[in-house]
């Protein structure tokens, strides 16, 4: 933790009145921008002043692109053996990338420590609309598809989920290093 003093705060005459402590800690002087900042500021077209997280979101849209690419790859090489499989395949596939997405997209909305209680709830309402959107395409698929394989719709289902389990780790090992 690092200390400054109030001699040292009081050499800045635009802070020497908003000072209460004697000692200044990293976490309190953000305010007077003593420490480290932990986000930078831009100026907006609109003279507002935003401020964006310094720390990068995770290339997590590219998973999902991932995804699709095997996913097609796969349906366009069995394509000429079964054409319900493939198709079974691929709805079986956007049944899980497509909720997937929108709990990712929810996930990584807000970003730092400061927007801590919008991101548990960004990530409960990504939960709950993942698990109804999956529904609604079972259900939807199971209802309205007429010639589709239940074992391929499962199997593209588990498949990209595996994808994105190799892809996320991935993504993880090259963040570590």
């Amino acid at each position: 933790m690092v200390a400054i003093s109030s001699t040292a705060l009081q050499n800045l005459p635009q802070w020497q009145s908003l000072v209460e402590s004697t000692t200044c800690t990293t976490y309190n002087c953000r305010p007077f921008g003593l420490a480290k900042l932990s986000a930078r500021t831009e100026s907006t077209d609109g003279g507002k002043v935003v401020k964006k997280a310094t720390i990068k979101s995770p290339p997590v849209a590219r998973i999902a692109l991932v995804q699709l690419m095997v996913l097609l790859v796969v349906v366009l090489a069995l394509l000429p053996v079964d054409r319900v499989l493939c198709w079974s395949l691929l709805i079986g596939g956007v049944i899980q990338i497509g909720p997937q997405a929108y709990f990712t997209r929810q996930t990584f909305h807000y970003m730092g420590a400061r927007q801590t209680p919008k991101i548990i709830r960004a990530i409960y309402r990504g939960e709950t609309g993942k698990l109804l959107l999956t529904v609604v395409l079972f259900g939807l698929t199971f209802s309205y598809v007429s010639p589709v394989s239940l074992p391929g719709v499962f199997l593209g289902y588990g498949a990209m989920i595996i994808v994105q389990c190799f892809c996320a780790a991935r993504v993880l090992s090259q963040s570590s290093n």
